[in-house]
């Protein structure tokens, strides 16, 4: 069956539902079944599998264009930074980093080159930790 625009597809049917029919399709039992407050809370916060807006408005600006090559960057984390650390855990921080053999911590990064239209482009992609309660 051609699909319209604006249909849905339902991942757990596995099949296309038109869009005016859509709420109705969710209110079936099959989508039902399960769905109380525990099942509400583990979809609420369970693991993000997509990107966030930042990235995505990245990938589908540059995301056309070839990618040249790959740096690995990184940066000391300032000083400063590393004092309020020290300063917080009572002098823990630095003899934990001195127990383990570390004198600077650094932050880490890709620099992407891309081929945009013949001229060379630089983009920075960094790896930002996002906790997630489940």
């Amino acid at each position: 069956m051609p699909t319209q625009e604006g249909d849905i597809f339902c991942e757990t049917c596995n099949k296309t539902i038109k869009k005016k029919s859509h709420k109705a399709h969710l209110k079936s039992k099959k989508h039902l079944e399960g769905a109380g407050l525990i099942d509400w809370v583990k979809n609420k916060f369970s693991k993000r599998m997509d990107f966030n807006n930042t990235s995505r408005k990245t990938l589908q600006k540059w995301g056309k264009y070839p990618i040249k090559s790959i740096t690995v960057a990184r940066k000391p984390i300032h000083s400063m930074l590393d004092t309020i650390v020290n300063f917080i855990s009572l002098n823990k921080w630095k003899t934990l980093k001195k127990k383990y053999g570390y004198d600077n911590l650094m932050h880490l990064g890709l620099l992407i080159h891309l081929d945009v239209d013949g001229r060379r482009k630089t983009i920075q992609a960094e790896k930002v930790e996002k906790k997630i309660w489940v």
